[in-house]
């Protein structure tokens, strides 16, 4: 089995997903969590064996490496993402249209959980086309 590095991995998944090695929305999301996770950056550090019997929390990182100079245990801390916001149902619908010169036909699309990012894509080609997108709640 191979050993790769964060870096081979990032390059990797950034190819699959912008190249037709993605076959579904699924996948997609499923490499982009991926990337995501990654490419995360420590936004602060906890050590809890610190004598005290409370928590230490820094957001420096010259804190952190010294704490873990001393041979402490340290515990890198990251941001959550947001949630998208859906409706309660957690269904949305959205509509395109095309420009004239592709046809000008209108299509609906129901029952999307989430709008992920190969809908916003398409939601970009569209609009630079000429076209509209309509995302109802």
């Amino acid at each position: 089995m191979s050993t790769f590095t964060d870096k081979e991995l990032i390059k990797e998944i950034k190819e699959r997903i912008g190249s037709l090695d993605v076959r579904d929305n699924i996948e997609r999301r499923a490499y982009e969590i991926a990337l995501a996770s990654l490419e995360a950056e420590p936004v602060a550090w906890l050590h809890l064996d610190n004598g005290l019997g409370i928590p230490a929390i820094t957001r420096s990182k010259n804190i952190a490496d010294s704490w873990l100079s001393k041979g402490w245990y340290v515990q890198s801390l990251y941001v959550a993402q947001p949630l998208p916001v859906v409706p309660d149902d957690n269904r949305i619908q959205f509509s395109v249209s095309l420009p004239a010169a592709f046809g000008g036909d209108k299509y609906f699309i129901d029952g999307v959980f989430q709008p992920l990012r190969y809908e916003r894509d398409c939601e970009k080609a569209v609009v630079a086309a000429g076209g509209v997108v309509n995302w109802i709640k």
